[in-house]
């Protein structure tokens, strides 16, 4: 009689260790699906603002060093390949930011290049604004600035540009 009383004793023991390792094994499951969750977010972040970086840093190169293509875009914006503010490197034209401006905020951002949303803005050194072309307020869950030194008629601005999403 002890002995089977001894045998239902084991299956009762091996049933709560069962059920605790079963408990301890869900726990750690959880932690690493969460922590699994949280890495995949951060990865996915910091991809798009590589991204976002990149496209920017582009945009700004271009439109600081290059006259875009045609050079003389800015005689017909329609018919640019690409477009650029540049007399020479550093030196911007104001007849390209005329037909920049005409060119209105959706062709603009396509011919720059930028998937996102954007904001541009060229001021001069004492903080008046010369120039602008988006939304200067936004509210962005990721957001790169880039600032280019380069001259205007002869005066040191800053070309501000600001890539949100």
């Amino acid at each position: 009689m002890k002995k089977n009383a001894r045998s239902l004793m084991r299956g009762q023991a091996l049933s709560t260790d069962a059920i605790i390792s079963l408990s301890a094994f869900s726990i750690l499951l959880f932690f690493i699906a969460s922590y699994w969750t949280y890495a995949s977010q951060s990865a996915s972040e910091a991809y798009s603002q590589s991204r976002l970086e990149k496209s920017a840093l582009s945009a700004s190169d271009l439109l600081v060093k290059s006259p875009g293509y045609p050079p003389n875009w800015e005689s017909n914006p329609q018919t640019a390949s690409s477009i650029g503010l540049a007399q020479s490197p550093n030196r911007l034209s104001s007849p390209k930011l005329s037909a920049l401006a005409s060119l209105g905020y959706q062709n603009a951002k396509l011919y720059m290049g930028l998937e996102k949303d954007f904001y541009l803005a060229i001021t001069l050194q004492n903080g008046s604004t010369v120039f602008s072309l988006g939304n200067s307020t936004f509210n962005a869950s990721q957001s790169v600035t880039i600032t280019r030194l380069a001259f205007l008629n002869g005066s040191a601005v800053r070309l501000r540009l600001v890539h949100y999403e």
